[in-house]
């Protein structure tokens, strides 16, 4: 007798659901990696990718040391600040 079981499959929650992004970042000084999930919810190649043009085209403002790009939280929430009424419709 072959018996059938159910599997569940292990459904991912999205990034901004996690408890890594229901927190702001620790720290006064955040990575690209940090900032990403910050303003966009994930931090994949293609949104750090968009955050670096960002920083290119000076519409968010950061230091590099090494070769560690560093955002200040208050530019973060200062740039989320001014695009929530874009986000909201």
């Amino acid at each position: 007798m072959i018996s059938l079981t159910s599997q569940t499959s292990r459904k991912e929650s999205p990034p901004w659901e996690t408890s890594r992004a229901e927190k702001e970042p620790q720290g006064f000084m955040v990575t690209t990696d940090e900032a990403a999930l910050y303003l966009f919810g994930k931090n994949d190649r293609t949104t750090i990718q968009r955050l670096y043009r960002m920083i290119d085209l000076k519409q968010i403002e950061a230091k590099k040391c090494g070769g560690t790009w560093w955002i200040s939280k208050t530019v973060l929430r200062d740039f989320a600040s001014d695009t929530q009424g874009f986000a909201d419709g």
